[in-house]
């Protein structure tokens, strides 16, 4: 025999809202007592412990992505605090960097130059 499960019911009484017509013409009164009972079918087909469950794991999923945010927003902070203090010493360094490379290519083209007079 199979097993019957108990009616679930939901925590908070649904109101009808708004009527819906339909092509059988029903009464409004029919029509609200079936939109009700499909809401209440629909909140009966998940268990209270799971909403529960689900409700709980969000709320944990919000704490984390919060203090994450935060932590992220503390770290952009020092990071951009840290670059500003950096910031023109590596533009020097950059600049030093660029006139060593033309420095070195100059270089280059010398003993090249020069290489191929020794041939």
């Amino acid at each position: 025999e199979p097993e019957i499960e108990p009616e679930i019911k939901p925590e908070v009484e649904i109101e009808p809202s708004t009527p819906c017509t339909n092509s059988r013409n029903e009464s409004s009164s029919e029509n609200e007592a079936s939109s009700v009972n499909v809401v209440k079918d629909i909140a009966n087909l998940v268990p209270k412990d799971a909403i529960h469950g689900i409700s709980k794991l969000q709320q944990n999923i919000l704490n984390n992505l919060t203090t994450t945010n935060k932590t992220l927003t503390d770290f952009n902070i020092f990071s951009e605090e840290k670059y500003a203090s950096v910031a023109p010493e590596l533009s020097k360094l950059a600049k030093s960097l660029k006139t060593i490379k033309n420095d070195l290519d100059y270089i280059y083209k010398k003993t090249s130059a020069i290489k191929s007079k020794l041939r």
